[in-house]
């Protein structure tokens, strides 16, 4: 799975699993469907070569925020961009506006772009 260069998760999946994709150092990016709800610990943990992360999630009143806690998800990664549909408020995920769900891993609303037309 190191070799791995890309993955294509489709639409409908619900859930990556614990430690998933865990050290798939060839991976450059990584497309998350809206269908995506969970997201386990170290699922991508130390996949040293992924800079941009492109998530389609429109709504997330369904998450399961506590496993999907991209502190552990996206845990030694070199993430530098989190691409969200155009129209989300990055704040939602980024804890900026007060709640404590924090998807993104850095908690830097600069690095959440709203650049995926809808």
């Amino acid at each position: 799975a190191m070799s791995l260069t890309e993955i294509d998760l489709p639409e409908g999946l619900e859930e990556i699993g614990v430690a998933a994709f865990q050290s798939c150092t060839s991976l450059t990016e990584l497309e998350i469907p809206a269908s995506v709800v969970t997201i386990g610990e170290d699922a991508f943990y130390y996949c040293i070569g992924v800079s941009d992360v492109y998530f389609y999630a429109t709504d997330f009143s369904g998450y399961s925020f506590e496993p999907f806690d991209a502190a552990e998800a996206f845990a030694g990664t070199e993430v530098t961009k989190l691409h969200i549909l155009s129209g989300i408020d990055p704040s939602l995920l980024t804890g900026e506006n007060g709640n404590d769900v924090y998807i993104w891993y850095v908690a830097n609303p600069e690095n959440v772009v709203n650049d995926i037309a809808v």
